[in-house]
Parts: C-alpha cells; sequence; structure tokens
C-alpha cells in the first residue's frame, strides 16, 4: 500500500512538474508526435522562445486589438488539408512555435467565444508566421514591442 502511495505520489509531481515547465517556454512533444514550445510572458520568457524561433516551420502570435496586445490564453487547434486535427492546445499563447512537415494547414483560435482562422502553406524551407488578432476596437497603448507584431 505505501509503495503503491509513492508511485501515485511521484507521478503527481512529475506531472504537475511538466506542466509548470510548459507553461514557462519549455519544448514539448504533443501527442501527434510535433515538437512545441508555448509561453512568452514576460520579456526573458519571450525572450528565450524567439531565441529558438527559427527551430520551428510555424509560429503563431496571439495578439488583441489594435494595439495588438499579447494574448495566453487562446485555444488553439491545426488541421491538415483533410481536416484531421493535426495539434490542439486548450491554453496558447501569446507565443507557440511548432514543427511541422511542409503542407496545408489551417489554424484556428478561439479567444474570448470569438473564432479566428488562417489557411497556410508551409513550404518546408523557412519558417512561417501567422498572427491571430481578436479585434477589441480599442486603441490601447500596447507594451509589446515592433518586432513581435510585424510577420
Amino acid at each position: 500500500m505505501l509503495k503503491q502511495s509513492v508511485r501515485v505520489f511521484f507521478y503527481v509531481f512529475c506531472l504537475s512538474f511538466l506542466n509548470a515547465h510548459a507553461q514557462n517556454g519549455e519544448i514539448y512533444k504533443s501527442s501527434q508526435g510535433h515538437w512545441f514550445i508555448n509561453g512568452g510572458i514576460g520579456s526573458e520568457e519571450a525572450e528565450k522562445i524567439r531565441h529558438v524561433a527559427n527551430k520551428y516551420s510555424l509560429q503563431v502570435l496571439f495578439t488583441l486589438g489594435n494595439a495588438g496586445a499579447w494574448v495566453a490564453d487562446a485555444n488553439l487547434l491545426i488541421l491538415d488539408r483533410a481536416g484531421n486535427t493535426i495539434f490542439s492546445k486548450s491554453v496558447a499563447g501569446p507565443l507557440l512555435y511548432i514543427n511541422l512537415p511542409a503542407g496545408d494547414y489551417q489554424i484556428i483560435g478561439r479567444y474570448n467565444g470569438i473564432r479566428e482562422s488562417k489557411r497556410i502553406t508551409l513550404s518546408g524551407e523557412k519558417p512561417q508566421r501567422v498572427i491571430l488578432n481578436w479585434k477589441d476596437g480599442s486603441d490601447e497603448y500596447s507594451v509589446n514591442s515592433k518586432d513581435d507584431t510585424e510577420p
């Protein structure tokens, strides 16, 4: 009984540890087999993620409004040409980079119940950046750097 309790505690501890790192820009492999990195909250974490950007075929930036304020809790779904789910994440952003093979994809984001979608073709030659922006009608000031909102 004690052995089983220790084993359960160990698994819970490991899962908690992995989840904490997933929220802090660590590299993970999705259940569909694709390497990805998600995060970018705070300048240090954003810089850490940007530093490895060229290693990922798709770079998704989640923003809000005309000022481009970063969104850190969007839902993301990536479908292949046939409509099969290639990747999904329930809490994505503001930066999510993923390695996908060359091909046609639909990138679908949902934030506050509003859906944004883009269709892309990855060539496999160089990374492609997609910005999902939810308009909010405000002209609020953004602290995001200009480099983060330009393709």
